[in-house]
């Protein structure tokens, strides 16, 4: 085992006794911090590149231009991870993904100031490489785990606070944040020395065994759970945030990234289904009478109530599509990817979304249909150990390519 995996002797999450008890290999927790504070930085990178591009073009052409200009970055961002995704499986490349993606996020930082649109181009395509490629290795090494990608993408928020704070200079320190993510390309290409995701023995008890779905059911499976990701963006990113109201906005960012970070674990330990499908539908009620409420405080509670329960399905979202593509777990991430711009889409286009009912409907929609795609893949029979069919043809050591 590589530097990079936690051992139960230097203080870390007791591993061995964590694979005698679920038959599968620990999870390198390391290596997934390393990528989750990467995450971060990334997009605190290209958000401040994003916001002040975006104050210039206020300047310049007023809010409709800027609101062009960050429709744009979301479009370059979030639409080609999927097709991306497809790419560095195909290359089996993830760590060289990530790191160029990263390195592009520095360059945006450094040209904005003199070529605007195409710092802007780099950011966003970065800003999606870098996914494909780190989302990759998180869910290749969870081995049927839902709380390494809730791990990984938590963190995010933190990084659009950041980068969108100090892109409008309410806080100071823009060299801080390139200073992180030139440390990022540096230190990313040490997960290289990861090996190769190992095979383990499924366990029908077990939260996800990797299994072959037939592609008929794997089509139908990634077209329940996209649906559910692009709802949660939907829901998150639907009306504008003025700058009176960006406590509250932090505060909603924050409890996003709580819930994601830390609902992976309760999902793992307590069951996917039953942690998630009656969350969701928990959060109904929530959206219908919280805006009702009399007073600001209590209607403010509720949304923070609504967003942890909304965010808290993403984890497990991550890793039903990484079961169901176990050989493709690049394409697994980057189609999530792909279905958050189009739930964010509607907002990047400027709809006014005014009917309050919508948002009570769509997340019963949300509730149903990732309910439907785990009780449908609860019913897919897992494969026996076989490396080849799991997780492809691929060697011992150095599966990931720099």
């Amino acid at each position: 085992m590589t530097a990079w995996h936690t051992h139960a002797s230097d203080g870390g999450l007791e591993m061995a006794s964590e694979k005698m008890a679920t038959g599968k290999p620990p999870i390198p927790w390391r290596t997934v911090f390393l990528l989750s504070f990467a995450h971060m930085a990334v997009d605190a990178t290209t958000l401040y590149v994003g916001t002040r591009l975006a104050i210039a073009a206020i300047d310049n052409g007023g809010y409709a231009s800027a609101l062009w200009l960050m429709a744009v970055y979301n479009c370059l961002a979030f639409a080609p991870q999927g097709l991306m995704g497809w790419f560095v499986d195909r290359l089996r490349a993830p760590v060289l993904s990530a790191t160029v993606g990263a390195a592009m996020a520095a360059a945006s930082f450094f040209l904005w100031p003199y070529q605007p649109m195409l710092a802007l181009w780099i950011a966003g395509l970065g800003n999606a490489l870098f996914h494909a490629g780190a989302g990759s290795i998180v869910l290749s090494h969870s081995y049927g785990r839902a709380a390494p990608g809730g791990v990984f993408v938590g963190p995010g928020s933190l990084g659009v606070i950041l980068g969108t704070y100090i892109g409008y200079g309410e806080w100071p320190g823009s060299a801080c944040i390139i200073a992180a993510c030139l440390a990022v390309v540096v230190l990313l290409p040490l997960c290289a020395s990861l090996p190769a995701p190992r095979p383990w023995r499924s366990d029908e008890s077990s939260a996800a065994p990797p299994s072959s779905v037939p592609w008929p059911l794997m089509v139908l499976l990634i077209a329940l759970l996209l649906p559910v990701i692009a709802s949660r963006q939907f829901l998150g990113g639907s009306g504008s945030v003025s700058t009176a109201m960006m406590t509250a906005w932090i505060s909603l960012e924050l409890t996003a990234m709580l819930g994601k970070m830390l609902f992976g674990f309760v999902a793992d330990r307590f069951g996917w289904f039953l942690m998630t499908v009656p969350l969701l539908f928990a959060a109904v009620p929530l959206m219908i009478f919280g805006p009702w409420l009399p007073s600001a405080g209590a209607r403010f509670a509720v949304a923070v109530s609504a967003v942890f329960m909304v965010q808290g399905a993403m984890p497990v979202t991550l890793a039903a599509l990484a079961r169901i593509l176990p050989r493709h777990s690049a394409l697994a991430f980057g189609l999530a990817g792909s279905a958050l711009w189009l739930g964010g889409l509607p907002t990047d286009l400027g709809w006014n979304i005014a009917p309050t009912w919508i948002f009570p409907a769509v997340q019963i929609f949300s509730a149903v249909t990732i309910a439907a795609a785990l009780l449908l893949l609860r019913r897919a029979r897992p494969l026996p150990v076989n490396e080849t069919r799991d997780y492809g043809a691929v060697p011992a050591e150095g599966a990931f390519r720099t």
